[in-house]
Order: structure tokens, then sequence, then C-alpha cells
């Protein structure tokens, strides 16, 4: 819910300047997706990170409470990470 105020503060901040309407909506859109991609990308990057430490043994949790082999816990925990980090270059390419 504070988002979308935040958001309609920022489009109607803009409108007030003068800027059209359609315009006014990506560019408040896209200065209010930088942080939360940037927020997303960071929990996946951690998560991807405890999932390799998981995988590699540095991590011992419990071995009859997961169903897979730690080698596919590190491949996953990979996979995530990079998706975290992609995600957290988007948000950071995006303008302010």
């Amino acid at each position: 819910v504070a988002n979308a105020i935040v958001l309609v503060d920022a489009i109607n901040q803009q409108r007030d300047a003068g800027v059209a309407l359609e315009e006014a909506i990506q560019a408040a859109a896209a200065q209010r997706l930088r942080p939360i991609l940037i927020a997303v990308g960071v929990l996946l990057t951690l998560t991807g990170f405890l999932w390799i430490g998981q995988g590699l043994g540095y991590v011992r949790w419990p071995q009859s409470s997961f169903m897979i082999a730690q080698r596919q816990w590190a491949d996953y925990g990979s996979a995530l990470a990079v998706g975290g980090l992609l995600l957290i270059l988007l948000g950071r390419r995006l303008r302010r």
C-alpha cells in the first residue's frame, strides 16, 4: 500500500511540473521499480549463497530435512545467486 501511495505522489509531482500523463507514469514507475528490483536481487543472491554453502558442505543442516543431494543445492544456489545479481545490475541501470 505504501508503495502505491508513493507512486501516485510521484506521478502527481511530475504532473504538477508540466509533464504529460503517460510520461509521468513511465518515469514514476521506473523510479519506484529500481529499489524493488535491488531488494529482490539482494534477497535472491543471499539465498543463493546460502544454498551454495549448504551444497559445498560449509553450512550444516540436518540431512533428513532435505530431499535433494548437496550438489543440487549448489547448482540451484548458483542459479539463484546469478539471477539475483542480474536483478541488482538491472536495477542499477535504471535511471533515478
